[in-house]
């Protein structure tokens, strides 16, 4: 935003407070240290750049090293040329977007780069004065590749006020304008099992049944048009949980979403039917639709059980936590009855990672916070054996604030493997630990 808004010669204050912030903002991945000091004016050496970018590794590869190499070109550094790129199109709406416009830049002055564009601009038309589907990282990325090839087109001035829109008063730029139905899923999941007013509760359920998409599904948030896997079978599973009878509309719209976003293995992938199968996304499934997955339930299992790693953890997803992860899998495959060596497994991995101060960390060995702990108690809670989930809840109590909130380390990563913060999950996260140990 900051490198935009220089190139473009507009927003003097808004610059100062995206650079002060920038200066005094902690950096949560080496990404965040080098763009932040090449968008100050610290530009890294190519050399620096070219090891962290040789460095990285995830399993969604070259489109992800793309976008990566992409966004240190926009803010200055030094970066070899990525080429068009994959076909953009068959992918989440962003990323569709992302891969159009890097494409757009290396092919201008083509037919096709004249193609991308108009394609570009009339979404971007569509979404005036909104960020695309309040993703602001998707936006910019857009709004630097038209910058490179018409600096003087309109959309870039109405792109910039919609993320002025969503910027914190006198500080930076979130990653995603909200994540409103998610955690509110999740919140109306842990606050209906800790006995909250049921007319609270039902007003969390007219909001997402309120946000519900066409298709059945539901994105992160109401601002956005893409659905998911992970929000739809958590607003399922808070509906039923809210009110089965008043929901049972959109409940059953919403399980014949997820229904048609089964692989042929038993796996759910996040975005797109088709798409490669995660634990986390088959897991949640499991749990929002039980046995209406009928002959596929097993097959479901079956997937998790398979993707099991040998020390007993399994593949991290959208988060950073083995925690997380292992949770919503030994939860599913409990739930079908099925493969109770894994869950074994899983839990005796859990249980070794255990800190001295009772807590858990993201990955055996590192230091411990809230949100891994609440999770670590979330899986075993009923399942270890001796002090482990007492010392885990005590290390919770301890670090509860005097407003009953809590606060703890980035866990959620978007675009993977990039961690963001949301810090309301901490507390939705440990309120929804403590909860079975009220008496």
């Amino acid at each position: 935003m900051l490198t935009l808004l220089k190139q473009q010669g507009v927003l003097p204050q808004a610059q100062a407070q995206l650079a002060a912030y920038l200066q005094a903002a902690p950096w949560h991945s080496p990404l965040d240290g080098l763009v932040a000091r090449a968008a100050t004016g610290s530009t890294p050496a190519a050399a620096e750049v070219g090891a962290f970018l040789a460095s990285f590794r995830h399993w969604t590869g070259a489109r992800k090293r793309l976008l990566l190499q992409s966004v240190l070109r926009f803010v200055g550094c030094e970066v070899p040329p990525t080429g068009p790129g994959p076909d953009y199109r068959g992918h989440a709406t962003w990323t569709s977007l992302v891969l159009c416009a890097i494409g757009m830049t290396e092919t201008a002055g083509t037919a096709d780069g004249e193609a991308r564009r108009d394609y570009l601009t009339g979404i971007l038309a569509d979404w005036h004065g909104r960020v695309y589907e309040a993703n602001a990282l998707a936006h910019l990325v857009v709004l630097h590749a038209l910058h490179q090839v018409d600096p003087g087109h309109p959309a870039i001035g109405d792109g910039i006020t919609a993320l002025e829109a969503i910027r914190a008063p006198g500080a930076g730029v979130p990653f995603i304008a909200g994540q409103d139905v998610f955690v509110t899923a999740l919140a109306a999941l842990c606050l209906a099992r800790a006995g909250a007013e049921g007319d609270l509760l039902e007003r969390m359920g007219d909001f997402l049944v309120s946000a519900q998409l066409p298709n059945g599904g539901w994105g992160y948030t109401a601002l956005a048009s893409q659905s998911d896997v992970d929000d739809t079978s958590r607003c399922v599973e808070a509906l039923r949980l809210i009110n089965a009878s008043r929901y049972r509309e959109a409940r059953d719209k919403g399980e014949r979403y997820l229904l048609a976003m089964a692989g042929p293995d038993g796996s759910f992938p996040t975005y797109v039917r088709g798409h490669e199968g995660e634990v986390d996304m088959t897991a949640v499934a499991i749990l929002a639709l039980g046995p209406r997955l009928g002959e596929r339930l097993a097959a479901a299992a079956d997937f998790i059980a398979s993707k099991q790693h040998g020390d007993g953890t399994f593949p991290t997803s959208w988060t950073l936590s083995t925690a997380s992860v292992a949770s919503n899998a030994i939860d599913a495959l409990e739930a079908c009855g099925m493969h109770g060596k894994s869950v074994d497994r899983a839990v005796r991995s859990l249980t070794r990672s255990q800190n001295a101060d009772g807590g858990f960390g993201q990955r055996p060995g590192m230091p411990s916070d809230v949100l891994s702990t609440a999770q670590a108690v979330q899986a075993l809670t009923g399942r270890a054996r001796g002090r482990v989930v007492p010392d885990a809840l005590n290390y919770l109590l301890h670090q509860q604030h005097s407003d009953g909130s809590f606060t703890s380390v980035p866990d959620q990563i978007g675009p993977r493997p990039i961690p963001y913060d949301y810090p309301v999950l901490a507390t939705v996260q440990a309120l929804t630990a403590l909860t079975p140990w009220r008496p």
